[in-house]
């Protein structure tokens, strides 16, 4: 086994590896959720049990109802078996409901078998999920990667001393510079994580 810049290298799911037709204005609006503020920390900070639980199971349904939808983003897989061919450990963390990514895991026979959801762990931004993983790896939070397609995913990392890779196939947002290193397709995620130059096919 090749030498690699990192030793492991954790995901995100939605719009990182699968795609994701989530419509959060509509999440929202079914739930009351102010515009702009978190879904999740509004469903956490809710005082009523019953109201609670309504908005956590319409939450759930519109991710159930994604992930039927969803796709293998293009490059992924021949990414992921490259990886898998060097032996690297690979695991996903998603703030997505842990059935919602089963099923597109499964879906998009994406050869990761650890996958912390919401329900396993703190959601990110919080670095819960990606610190149980390296320690599980006995491996340093900085020998890591986290690759991932939105801010949240960018301060997870940054907050569990991790590098992170910001997938950005349609253009640079305006935080990307928080990120250790952009991509915008998977076929320059190799060299970035094995230090090696390979065309994919």
């Amino acid at each position: 086994m090749k030498s690699t810049v990192y030793q492991g290298v954790i995901f995100d799911l939605d719009g990182t590896l699968m795609s994701s037709s989530l419509d959060f204005q509509a999440m929202r609006a079914a739930i009351n959720c102010p515009p702009e503020q978190d879904i999740l920390a509004y469903i956490d900070a809710m005082t009523c049990i019953e109201t609670q639980q309504f908005a956590i199971d319409a939450i759930i349904a519109f991710e159930l109802q994604d992930a039927q939808e969803a796709k293998v983003i293009d490059g992924v897989l021949d990414t992921l078996h490259h990886f898998k061919s060097h032996n690297l450990p690979l695991a996903i963390v998603t703030r997505n409901c842990r059935q919602a990514s089963r099923i597109k895991v499964q879906s998009g026979k994406l050869p990761i078998d650890i996958i912390l959801s919401r329900e396993d762990a703190a959601a990110k931004p919080d670095p819960e999920a990606l610190l149980l993983i390296a320690n599980d790896w006995g491996l340093q939070p900085q020998q890591c990667l986290y690759v991932g397609d939105y801010l949240y995913d960018l301060l997870a990392a940054h907050n569990a001393g991790m590098a992170s890779c910001l997938y950005a196939p349609n253009g640079l947002p305006h935080y990307h510079q928080q990120a250790t290193c952009v991509i915008q397709d998977f076929s320059t995620l190799i060299e970035i994580v094995c230090g090696e130059q390979q065309a994919l096919g």
